[in-house]
């Protein structure tokens, strides 16, 4: 599901479609299916959510949390396949 929010900052949106499309990239490298790639991409944006906020980047990190709770974790891989903008939300 594209953001959609008007007032969310275009940096955070452009940041969690980069995020979402590098882990796109590492599912097929790793050839990662089924519930092991929902698992992995949980644990890639949980990962990068710590990161920004162990940087101080609050609002990012804040952003993926939201991401991670309402899209990936539900949906799991076709959410991050939305996030990066290859599918209708």
């Amino acid at each position: 599901m594209p953001d959609t929010n008007p007032g969310l900052a275009p940096e955070l949106v452009s940041a969690s479609r980069t995020l979402a499309t590098c882990f796109i990239e590492r599912a097929k490298t790793l050839n990662l299916k089924g519930i092991k790639r929902d698992d992995e991409a949980v644990s890639f944006f949980c990962g990068a959510a710590t990161m920004a906020d162990m940087e101080g980047n609050k609002p990012l990190a804040e952003h993926l949390t939201r991401q991670i709770a309402l899209i990936i974790a539900v949906r799991g891989y076709i959410g991050v396949q939305q996030i990066a903008g290859n599918l209708p939300g």
